[in-house]
């Protein structure tokens, strides 16, 4: 489990039974009337375009989707799923002067600024993926130690899973002498490090090990400064990059992307990530999908220039999605504004916000689809700062769509062919001869675990049958079986099975006819992990 997901569903049947005029049409399915006029095959549709955010934004009902706690600033808030729970590691200070030194050069922390010296990095559950979240403890903090990297602040908590194990990436700082102001000192310490656990308690706890150096940090050749706003995905060949911020040699924000072979660390410069003045960005969360064979990130639009015309989002500091091909090479989406800095409400009014940033990702772990979109929120430049969950509806991916289907019969030569079974369409079809049993399959190209399977049959449905999955196609696993098939569209969650093939099994038929399916769809993960 690489991104914090939602937890799967129990096995369950959805089963909408078809119409009248679909169940009518029985005794004249198979080698019927209806066999003479074949619709012709659909073209293989084309591949999911890029994830479209503002269709999928849902209203916000901020008492609950908002966290925050009184006398604190609350932000960057990163979640996490656990054993029917759903988490939140978030930054929070004390407002204004609480906590400071009495030193008068103290100052320049009161207030919002607290961050770069006095914020800790907490924990807060809630039973809902949305909330609301309640605060639980302290995690990790100052170090106190001016032979550390990370003497002070824990700031940017950013939460991955990989191989079982926990990681916590975040900034901390040790100041640094020789810049024009004692903020710029802080500010150029700033580095990133990672608290790695064994088990999510652990974690949760404070009990994991936090690193002795950063893992990442200016290089003084492409990169200066710092290195702040971490965010690590794994790629398709096991290796981790790392997007973050930093300056480049003209002391200007850029966003850069760093690699290593390992989750832990140390990440190397491998190039700038956004290239353009128009494209700068930073906060970026950056993800894998598996399914559109792409990386993601959702940045925060850094161009303040009043000619948007090519900058990611008509608004500065609007939230926006890039994408890239090997990680190193990044651009604009087909759909580059995830959300302007704003919340649509459950009243259905609009809140207009200061700031709305540090986006990081819950998804759904039966389909990898993206379900909630955390954010740190002000509604004031002089505002208490919250984090909010703003809830998201993606249709989840169809693993079957356009992929190769074969079957064990076809009821005529052309017409009815497998591949009209995952074409996308509801107005073509695969038929079986009318035999038991009878089977169709579907290559979905890579191993999946697979979660659900929709059947939208044809009259002719299947009253016994089985779902199996397979590696190579030889040897088949059930992850479903029936002897009550009701036809209609039958919703198959709560599955779970690992494999690259997948075919239905029809044992027995509930009609005189064969096995007929107007679409097969399949959904699924590439987190194998049960």
């Amino acid at each position: 489990m690489e991104h914090p997901r939602h937890h799967p569903s129990t096995p369950t049947r959805r089963s909408v039974l078809t119409g009248g005029v679909a169940l009518a049409a029985v005794a004249l399915s198979g080698y019927s009337a209806l066999e003479l006029a074949p619709p012709a095959a659909a073209a293989t549709p084309p591949p999911p375009s890029d994830p479209d955010f503002p269709a999928a934004v849902q209203p916000v009902d901020l008492s609950v989707d908002a966290f925050g706690i009184d006398n604190w600033y609350v932000w960057c808030g990163t979640p996490a799923y656990h054993q029917g729970r759903y988490y939140k590691f978030y930054s929070r200070w004390p407002t204004g002067s609480t906590g400071r030194g009495s030193d008068p050069s103290e100052s320049i922390f009161y207030g919002f600024s607290g961050w770069m010296k006095y914020s800790e990095i907490a924990l807060a559950v809630a039973d809902h993926p949305h909330g609301p979240y309640t605060h639980v403890r302290t995690i990790l903090s100052s170090t106190d130690d001016p032979n550390r990297w990370d003497q002070y602040n824990a700031h940017n908590p950013h939460v991955r899973e990989f191989d079982g194990k926990w990681y916590l990436y975040y900034i901390a700082t040790r100041p640094t002498t020789g810049r024009s102001t004692m903020w710029l000192n802080y500010h150029k310490g700033q580095r990133i490090g990672v608290v790695v656990a064994d088990t999510f308690d652990d974690l949760a706890n404070g009990r994991g090990r936090r690193s002795a150096n950063p893992i990442a940090g200016p290089d003084y050749v492409s990169t200066f400064q710092m290195a702040v706003n971490p965010s690590v995905d794994r790629t398709p060949a096991g290796t981790f990059l790392m997007t973050y911020k930093c300056w480049d040699s003209q002391s200007r924000y850029i966003t850069v992307v760093g690699t290593s072979d390992s989750p832990e660390g140390p990440f190397t410069y491998a190039a700038k990530a956004l290239a353009t003045t128009t494209t700068q960005a930073e906060d970026p969360y950056l993800w894998y999908d598996h399914q559109r064979a792409r990386h993601y990130a959702v940045v925060k639009d850094f161009y303040s220039g009043a000619d948007r015309t090519n900058a990611l989002t008509p608004q500065y500091g609007a939230l926006a999605l890039v994408t890239s091909r090997d990680g190193i090479v990044w651009d604009r989406s087909d759909h580059p504004l995830v959300s302007l800095k704003q919340l649509k409400l459950t009243d259905g009014s609009t809140l207009a916000l200061a700031n709305l940033e540090r986006p990081q990702l819950l998804f759904d772990r039966d389909t990898d689809t993206p379900i909630a979109l955390f954010c740190a929120m002000r509604v004031g430049s002089s505002g208490v700062s919250k984090n909010v969950s703003v809830p998201l509806a993606f249709a989840p991916v169809d693993l079957a769509l356009g992929k190769a289907a074969t079957a064990s019969s076809t009821a005529l030569t052309t017409g009815r062919e497998p591949s009209l079974a995952v074409d996308g369409s509801t107005t073509t079809r695969w038929a079986s001869k009318y035999a038991d049993p009878q089977w169709i399959q579907v290559d979905l190209g890579a191993v999946w675990r697979v979660t659900r399977v929709d059947l939208h049959w044809e009259a002719a449905y299947g009253r016994q049958y089985r779902i199996q999955v397979s590696s190579n196609a030889t040897t088949w696993t059930d992850v479903y079986t029936t002897t009550t098939g009701q036809g209609g569209l039958e919703t198959l969650t709560g599955l779970s099975g690992v494999g690259r093939y997948i075919r239905m099994l029809g044992e027995k038929r509930g009609t005189g006819y064969g096995y007929s399916l107007w679409r097969l769809s399949v959904y699924g993960s590439a987190d194998l992990t049960p």
